[in-house]
């Protein structure tokens, strides 16, 4: 399968708040490893994406096809890959990877942009950042009922190479 010509990408908004978390709850809640992990998925809730789109902190993207959100990519202060998801029956095709680029310009300009990104991988999503770029930087964490491995990609953004 590829990805459909019909995907659009554009900024999340508040008004998302409520299909975000449609989309990224399920995909949590199998990564959670401990029953400890309530105030992390409470996070995940309409209200707490509510909060997140809402704050200058955070810039998002959202990804859609004809279906509906079946992506998103939210940074924190520019330099933390905070959340992202692509909804289970549109992974592999690319998504994820069009979302990076678009939110870090990518193969465009790259005017002020940062040369340290960061962000705190599931296990089951450390190739992903792997492929985006992103190296180990310290051994795997647990918090919150979450287990992560902390990543960055450490060379200026035209050079984190995308790979396959």
């Amino acid at each position: 399968m590829s990805p459909t010509p019909m995907l659009r990408i554009r900024p999340a908004t508040v008004g998302d708040a409520m299909a975000v978390s449609a989309l990224v709850l399920p995909l949590a809640r199998e990564v959670v490893d401990a029953p400890d992990a309530t105030a992390f998925l409470a996070t995940l809730g309409p209200d707490g994406m509510f909060e997140r789109l809402a704050s200058p902190r955070f810039a998002g993207l959202l990804a859609e096809d004809g279906s509906g959100a079946c992506g998103i990519i939210l940074m924190r202060d520019t330099t933390h890959l905070y959340h992202l998801f692509v909804r289970r029956d549109r992974q592999g095709l690319g998504i994820a990877r069009r979302l990076w680029r678009a939110m870090t310009g990518a193969g465009g300009s790259a005017q002020g942009a940062p040369a340290r990104f960061t962000v705190n991988s599931t296990p089951s999503a450390v190739e992903v950042y792997r492929r985006l770029g992103f190296e180990a930087t310290a051994q795997m964490q647990h918090s919150d009922g979450i287990s992560f491995l902390p990543m960055a990609c450490e060379r200026p953004l035209n050079a984190c190479p995308v790979t396959r």
